[in-house]
């Protein structure tokens, strides 16, 4: 299944698995996919409803990024995540890719948060370019690394 006219993302398969493996161990990512293996994440879209989709590159469809919802994380709804390879950054990859899973979001009735590390300025401008607005958490942060919370009006 893809969404958007572009084919830009679509849910992972099994097939993904060593692109998958690829990016888990890409450490300047901005956020730990780590925490989402490949099985792991592909029963997480039968259980939530939602979970990370592959960004393809466009013309020759190879999978060089993740952008989707992960499970809430200290506001009432999942948050949104993304990593591109380094080598692929700098196109606006990143903005369409997370455009489109705001707009699946948004058709399927999910509310959406963002959690920005303090120390990552491109995350901030891409979240409120997005149209992501800065909002007080309602729990502790619990993470090692302080973070910026941001909702995307519905």
């Amino acid at each position: 299944m893809t969404f958007e006219a572009e084919s830009l993302i679509r849910i992972p398969t099994l097939g993904d698995a060593e692109t998958w493996d690829i990016l888990r161990g890409t450490q300047d990512l901005q956020w730990r996919l780590g925490l989402f293996p490949l099985v792991t994440e592909l029963s997480g879209w039968s259980l939530r409803g939602y979970g990370l989709f592959v960004v393809l590159r466009e013309g020759d469809g190879a999978v060089v990024g993740v952008a989707g919802l992960a499970p809430p994380f200290r506001n009432s709804g999942p948050h949104l995540l993304c990593g591109i390879l380094p080598k692929c950054r700098g196109s606006g990859r990143a903005t369409r890719a997370c455009l489109s899973v705001l707009n699946w979001a948004q058709a399927h009735s999910f509310s959406v948060y963002a959690h920005v590390d303090l120390d990552n300025p491109d995350g901030d401008r891409l979240t409120m370019r997005l149209g992501g607005e800065r909002v007080e958490p309602t729990a502790p942060d619990t993470s090692p690394e302080a973070k910026r919370d941001y909702r995307f009006p519905c």
